[in-house]
């Protein structure tokens, strides 16, 4: 037997069949020598099914077009593949229209499976031919590639909404048809990331259909290739991502970073959460008096992502987070990603609790660490909906992950400034209101997620800082108060004598505390946390 025939025989061995519509992903060096090379992989798939079915092949462009360049519909070249671009450029081919995620297809709905992708904004919009592998009862054929580049997990995670699927900004990108170059708007996915990328886990596909019946698995010219039923795996992930939307993905190998710090998976945590804004994440700068000290026993779990803002449909100024966010694991550090930022209160905070005896032989004390600067409740980042609120809620997860024996023993929140200087033409009233009701849903969400066994301890703002807007810092601190006292176990700090920016190395910033101020107030921190617990 030829390789053709070779190839033409294992299809069917797979249960490929005359009449079917297929999607071919492929890797010709997994197939060893193939006489004729891609054009006999593409002449034995059409041998299968015939006149009557459709073979499509992804025709991404985005390695070329994402860097700056243009689509040109007619010759820019396929980046996934020499199969796929080789039927590319065969007769009777069509081509669907969009600048990164095209699709080429043959044969009977060739027409059908491409028309109208240029009307989506999107990589795999409700236009795009894999919207439509289910319509027409299609089949995925994954010939010798890892189920991890299943493009068809792109097309539902789009269709479920996934949070971290879509990037929030749209790109222009420069389209040639013929002789006319026009430019569109597109919204990019948010798998690269200037840290890390988002892992695909899509090799868990096959973990929620029936083998034998959803997909079956084989050789084909000696390459592992799976045949997949669009329809079947339509239905079982889309239900898989309602239970869990981050199944089919990862952003960072936690396993690793326990390897790495030599974890056994025996130990047990007693885990701190800080939330809020810039004076959490830690904005000082100076001299300390008392600098931390990396250990063994104190870890943390951050994103190290560099915030970035857009301006929204509405003219606000608004943050720009990768999601899921990608997560350091390993012994709590001052600085982040941005040398400015060297301070954290509950880094002073962990040092107090290891010094005086609270954490037990055989246990790690961690910080999940999910503070964004610049935010708040009146841009609804923290809200039921906030992206703030959404990482915090991942990051916690992931932390509870790591252990059968996770104990939170403590809340720390530094946030308010946002909510104190944003929009000036709220009275003092109403922003006390609107304080009170957005912390207090909060902290219902916060204990309704973890439990009521630890306090919530917050802090005061920097003294310069509340001396010059004291209408509006009242009003949100006493709206605070008023839900910390609801809650029943928390406080609130005083940040009095706590040194600022300004006065540690004359920058003018009055907002943030200094590298000593932040540290001074952790230490406050731990010592209204030793009072409640001693209660």
């Amino acid at each position: 037997m030829n390789s053709r025939e070779i190839i033409a025989s294992d299809l069917r061995a797979l249960g490929l069949k005359a009449g079917d519509d297929v999607i071919v992903h492929s890797s010709l060096s997994s197939m060893g020598r193939v006489e004729g090379g891609a054009e006999t992989v593409i002449s034995a798939i059409e041998e299968v099914i015939g006149s009557e079915g459709t073979l499509l092949f992804p025709a991404f462009t985005y390695a070329s077009v994402y860097a700056g360049g243009i689509y040109d519909h007619e010759e820019s070249e396929v980046c996934v593949g020499l199969i796929p671009e080789t039927f590319r450029k065969q007769a009777g081919v069509i081509r669907s229209l969009h600048p990164t995620h095209s699709v080429t297809a043959r044969g009977k709905r060739a027409e059908a499976f491409t028309r109208d992708h240029e009307k989506d904004d999107t990589p795999l919009g409700n236009n795009s031919p894999y919207a439509r592998l289910k319509e027409y009862g299609a089949k995925i054929l994954m010939l010798g590639c890892s189920l991890n580049s299943t493009s068809y997990m792109h097309r539902l995670e789009e269709e479920a909404n996934a949070p971290y699927a879509l990037r929030r900004t749209p790109v222009v990108y420069k389209i040639k048809v013929g002789e006319n170059i026009y430019e569109k708007e597109y919204y990019r996915h948010n798998f690269s990331r200037n840290v890390a990328p988002v892992k695909q886990k899509y090799a868990r596909c096959i973990d929620v259909i029936r083998e034998g019946v959803d997909y079956t698995v084989g050789e084909v010219h000696g390459a592992k290739s799976y045949l997949i039923d669009a329809s079947a795996l339509h239905d079982a992930a889309l239900k898989k991502m309602a239970e869990d939307p981050y199944y089919f993905v990862g952003v960072t190998d936690m396993e690793a970073y326990k390897t790495d710090l030599n974890l056994t998976g025996e130990e047990g945590y007693d885990v701190i959460i800080l939330a809020g804004q810039s004076n959490a994440v830690g904005y000082g700068a100076g001299d300390t008096d008392r600098p931390f000290t990396q250990s063994d026993e104190i870890l943390e779990i951050s994103d190290p992502y560099p915030i970035k803002l857009y301006t929204d449909e509405n003219g606000r100024r608004m943050l720009e987070m990768p999601f899921p966010p990608d997560l350091y694991f390993g012994k709590a550090k001052e600085r982040f990603a941005y040398d400015r930022l060297n301070a954290c209160l509950a880094n002073a905070f962990a040092e107090d609790y290891v010094k005086k005896g609270l954490l037990k032989p055989g246990r790690k004390l961690l910080i999940v660490k999910t503070a964004v600067g610049g935010t708040g409740f009146t841009k609804r980042q923290w809200t039921e909906d906030g992206q703030c609120r959404e990482k915090m809620i991942y990051m916690i997860g992931e932390a509870l992950k790591l252990s059968g024996d996770m104990r939170v023993v403590a809340f720390l929140w530094h946030q308010g400034e946002q909510d104190a200087g944003d929009r000036p033409e709220f009275p003092a009233k109403e922003r006390h209101e609107f304080y009170y009701n957005e912390f207090g849903e909060f902290v219902k969400r916060v204990r309704g997620l973890l439990g009521d066994d630890f306090p919530i301890i917050c802090g005061e703002f920097t003294p310069t800082w509340m001396e010059k807007n004291r209408e509006a810092c009242d009003a949100v601190l006493a709206a605070m108060k008023k839900v910390i006292d609801t809650d029943g176990y928390g406080t609130i700090v005083s940040s009095e004598g706590a040194q600022v920016n300004n006065e540690a190395i004359g920058n003018g910033d009055v907002l943030h505390f200094s590298r000593n101020g932040i540290h001074l107030l952790g230490r406050r921190y731990f010592e209204a946390f030793e009072k409640l617990t001693k209660k």
